[in-house]
This record gives structure tokens, sequence and C-alpha cells, in this order.
């Protein structure tokens, strides 16, 4: 099957990292299908390359677009719809890509659209912005034949979002090590946390270096590295001189994935205070690199951060989260890493995923619905899932 893919994010020579998770999802699916690519380049990210390049073999076609302009939205769905007729499907990937999807028209029953990010939970708030804004998405929404969310929690947002048709979940890839180290020696003496992910506020990492002051405080002799970078790494700065942490607290910024494998292997533990994830990646890689994990409730990682291994916390103070990595240090004292990272289960893995999208394409090129799904917690396999059966 010929297969387009619509996205905003895509890696390129000068952003390496920059949607390297939709670029996966392409080698995935070019594993079983002819796959291109259009990359609508924001303006942050055009480097004056080429307009057309090849990437492992796939042709990738750099359309410029502004997010936030709709005179470019029309540009680029004029773009688009030079490239539909060599497809059987469109697959379009993130929110920012709606806007030409929908002025571009492709077939309605030939539509499938893949959502990571997290403006959709945005829409409820309160005030007459959020409710325009929810107004338009739940129209945008409404346009693709089939809806992929990636976690079973944005599925849920996107159903209340207003969304009748089809919504089905397929997760996000989860990189696995090729073996497992053992972890540090048991913490009896230093305690080594490790954190990924941006410094901004969604991620909280002001609470978790608040939250190691805390563990300080009740004599644990705790260590945190946090790696990534972003708008508030000025204020953790600042906030780890003013609780005397220089000597406790490394701010890595943005590193290479395997210099993030690295990080975790050195670590005892995982802590990310996050307000919501979409899907929570990070969280998945920590735990398929061996390691418990103490993170926030909200969001997709409450499906696979499984409680003999991991917490989950419904709280904004230090206290809570301290008393979660001292409860979860003592229950996964004698686990192995194998143990730990067996509790993910097969659900990230390609040939699943594969499976997955496969099944929604297949039922669209016949010209059969997939059948709406309600997101739930997983229940059986993801294929049992697409085809509407909760309780295989």
């Amino acid at each position: 099957m010929r297969i387009l893919i619509v996205t905003p994010w895509y890696p390129s020579a000068e952003h390496p990292y920059t949607g390297a998770f939709v670029e996966r999802d392409v080698r995935m699916l070019a594993a079983e299908h002819e796959v291109s690519v259009v990359h609508l380049v924001a303006p942050a990210h055009a480097d004056g390359g080429p307009t057309v390049v090849e990437r492992d073999g796939i042709r990738v076609v750099r359309v410029p677009m502004t997010p936030g302009a709709p005179r470019s939205w029309w540009a680029a769905a004029r773009a688009l719809r030079r490239h539909f007729p060599g497809a059987d499907l469109v697959n379009s990937h993130a929110a920012t890509s709606l806007w030409p999807m929908v002025l571009a028209r492709p077939a309605r029953g030939r539509w499938v659209h893949t959502e990571h990010s997290s403006i959709v939970a945005s829409s409820f708030a309160d005030g007459r912005a959020a409710r325009r804004a929810r107004a338009i998405r739940r129209r945008l929404f409404s346009r693709p034949a089939v809806v992929v969310a990636v976690s079973d929690h944005l599925g849920q947002q996107i159903r209340r979002l207003g969304r009748s048709g089809p919504i089905v979940t397929v997760p996000n890839a989860v990189t696995r090590p090729s073996r497992l180290t053992t972890r540090p020696s048991e913490p009896s003496g230093v305690l080594r946390l490790v954190a990924v992910g941006g410094l901004t506020q969604g991620k909280r990492p002001l609470l978790a270096i608040r939250t190691l002051a805390e563990l300080r405080r009740r004599g644990v002799d705790a260590r945190l590295d946090w790696v990534g970078d972003g708008p508030l790494r000025a204020e953790a700065a600042a906030l780890v001189a003013e609780l005397d942490l220089e000597d406790a607290v490394v701010l890595a910024g943005a590193q290479r994935p395997e210099d993030v494998g690295k990080h975790l292997e050195a670590a005892h533990l995982f802590l990310l205070p996050t307000e919501g994830e979409t899907f929570g990646v990070a969280i998945a890689e920590a735990i398929a690199h061996g390691l418990p994990v103490v993170v926030g409730a909200r969001g997709g990682q409450r499906v696979f951060v499984d409680a003999s291994v991991g917490a989950l916390v419904d709280s904004s103070e230090p206290a809570a989260y301290a008393d979660a990595v001292q409860d979860v240090v003592a229950r996964t004292r004698g686990l192995d890493p194998a143990e730990i990272a067996a509790t993910l289960g097969e659900r990230f893995d390609d040939a699943h995923r594969l499976a997955a999208y496969d099944a929604v394409y297949t039922a669209l090129a016949a010209g059969r619905s997939p059948g709406t799904v309600n997101p739930q917690p997983p229940s059986g396999t993801l294929g049992s899932r697409l085809r509407g059966n909760p309780h295989p």
C-alpha cells in the first residue's frame, strides 16, 4: 500500500532529533508499505536545505508552513494536493497538520490522523478563547476517517472534545536497550535519581529539585541528574543554588539518545513529577532500562506503570514525592532490571504497533470502518482492541 505521511515534526540535518518518533513510525511502516513523507517545516526548523531529500531510502518533501499563519496553511494545502493522487492513504501527524489537511480535502475515507500532542488538553481550560479553540478543534478532529491516539488517556480527551468517529489507540514506540546492565550497587549509600524531560512547567523540574531537598532533609544522600533543557533552566539553577544543592543536582541539558541511556543506566530510580503526559515515552523507556519510577499520576503512563515497580503520585507536594521515592526504593531493592523491564510487556514493540496500523489501513482500503474503540486500560492484544473487543 502507498502511504503518504504528513507531519510538522521530522528530523533534518540541522535538527536530527526533532520528530524522531515520527521517523521511527515511518521506518516501521516502510517494512510493509511504500511510504513517502511531506514534512511541514516551521520557520524555526527551516535550515535552507533542499526541498526534497532522502532519508534511509524514504523520500521526504519539505514544505514551508507557519503553524499560526492561515495564508501559510493554504500554500501548504496546495502543495499537499499534488501528492495525494500518488497515495492510497494519507496519515497525518500532530494537530498542527490538521488545518492544511482539511483545506487540501483528502478523500474522507482515505485519511488517518495520528495525534501525539498535548494541545487537546488545553482545549478544556476556562474562558472564551478556550471555548472557541475547543469548537474549532472539534470540527478539525471530526474530519479524518480514523484518529489514532498514542494513549488511551489522549483518546479519551479527543472523545471528550466531541469526535464521534473511530478512535483507536496505537502507542508510541519505546526504545529498549540492546542489553540490560546491572543497576549500581544497592542504594544504601548514595541514591541516584534521574529525570528525562524538558525544563518546562509541565514537567515540574522545580518540584523535583524540592523533592530532592526533602529527601536530603530526611537524611537520604540523594543526587539528581535532570536530562533535558528548556525555558526553566535559569529558574531551576537558581533554586538549586538557593537550596544549596550545587553538589547534588546536575542539569545535564539535551543529550543524544545514546547518552540518555547512559544516564538511565547509572541511576537507581527515575523521578518525573509531570503534570500530565499524552503518553510518557521517557517514563516507559526508563522502565525498559530496568529502572523503577516515581511519576505524576495524570496521563498515558497510568496504563503501563505497574504498581510493583513504580508509583503514580497525585500531588504537587515535595513530601508526597519523597514518600513515594523511599517506598519504591524499599519495595524494588531486590528486583533484577529484567524483572522491571518485563512489566512493559510487548505492547510497545514494532511488531504489535505495525499490526495495529495495518488493521486500520486494511479496513479503510476495503471501504470498512475499523469501528469505534472506546479508550480503556489494555486488555488482551492491541489487535483485539482495534477490532472493538475490549475483552478478547
